[in-house]
């Protein structure tokens, strides 16, 4: 957390600070295209026509545990456990949904590292 704000890509993975890889065209598209399909429906007050219940965010920083603060591509809580979404920068409460896009360069802290800290620390829906 020492690194300024505007400077910090990074996750600290195992306790380790690990730089995350700028984006290629292809992994922002993809990221981009998974958010606007899920924040429609989903990204709202729950009730009327589509289902909603909540919040979405891009690239913020979670802190899943002391030793394990990440950046997913795209990151959702429940509205019933989160009023509103937090402004605190590690935001420090579990998502209820996680969704990383694979990129030749970070598949295996995705596949492996990561997915096992999510099941650790139970969230819900890791895509």
């Amino acid at each position: 957390m020492a690194i300024p704000e505007r400077e910090r890509f990074h996750e600290v993975i195992g306790g380790e600070l690990v730089r995350k890889a700028m984006p290629s065209g292809p992994h922002g598209r993809a990221q981009l295209r998974i958010g606007s399909r899920i924040s429609g429906p989903y990204d709202r007050q729950p009730g009327g026509r589509w289902p909603g219940g909540l919040w979405f965010a891009t690239e913020v920083e979670v802190e899943l545990e002391t030793h394990e603060v990440y950046r997913p591509d795209v990151t959702g809580w429940l509205r019933e456990r989160l009023p509103e979404l937090p402004r605190e920068v590690p935001i420090q409460v579990r998502p209820d949904w996680v969704c990383e896009v694979l990129s030749p360069s970070n598949s295996r802290n995705h596949l492996f590292k990561k997915l096992r800290t999510y099941q650790r620390c139970k969230v819900p829906y890791y895509r």
